[in-house]
C-alpha cells in the first residue's frame, strides 16, 4: 500500500468514514461525475488516474498501451478545498491541464477515461 492510502485508512478509522467511494468519467461520451458527501463532511480525493489502462464498457474499445497518468493534484484543484460536493466534467479534463496525457505517444487516438476514488471526512 502507498503511504497516502495507509494514512487515509488510519484517518478513516479515527473519524469513522466510509472508504473507497469511486467514480469513472469517460471521454467517449463526455460524461461528468458528481461526488457528494453528507452534511458536515468534506470530500478528500485520494486517487485519480486518467488514461486507458484496460477496456471499459461504454468508455473505450482499445487499451493495450501503457496510458495511465496520475492526475490527483489536478482533480483536487478542480474540486477545491473544504467542499461536500464536486462536479468533474470530462470536457474540462481535455484542456491544457491534461495536455501531457494527450501528447503521450501511448495515449494518442484512444478514448480516455478517469478513475477517481475519494472519501468523505468529518469537517
Amino acid at each position: 500500500m502507498t503511504r497516502n492510502l495507509l494514512l487515509v485508512v488510519a484517518l478513516a478509522l479515527l473519524v469513522n468514514v466510509t472508504l473507497a467511494t469511486d467514480g469513472r468519467i469517460c471521454e467517449a461520451n463526455e460524461s461528468r461525475q458528481t461526488f457528494t458527501c453528507p452534511d458536515g463532511e468534506i470530500i478528500y480525493i485520494y486517487s485519480a488516474y486518467l488514461g486507458a489502462k484496460r477496456v471499459v464498457s461504454g468508455c473505450n474499445t482499445v487499451a493495450e498501451r501503457n496510458c495511465w497518468h496520475n492526475v490527483v493534484k489536478d482533480v483536487r484543484k478542480e474540486c477545491g478545498d473544504d467542499t461536500s460536493k464536486c462536479v468533474v466534467r470530462m470536457s474540462r479534463l481535455n484542456g491544457a491541464r491534461y495536455s501531457s496525457v494527450h501528447n503521450d505517444r501511448d495515449c494518442r487516438n484512444l478514448d480516455l477515461y478517469m478513475d477517481i476514488e475519494y472519501n468523505c471526512l468529518t469537517a
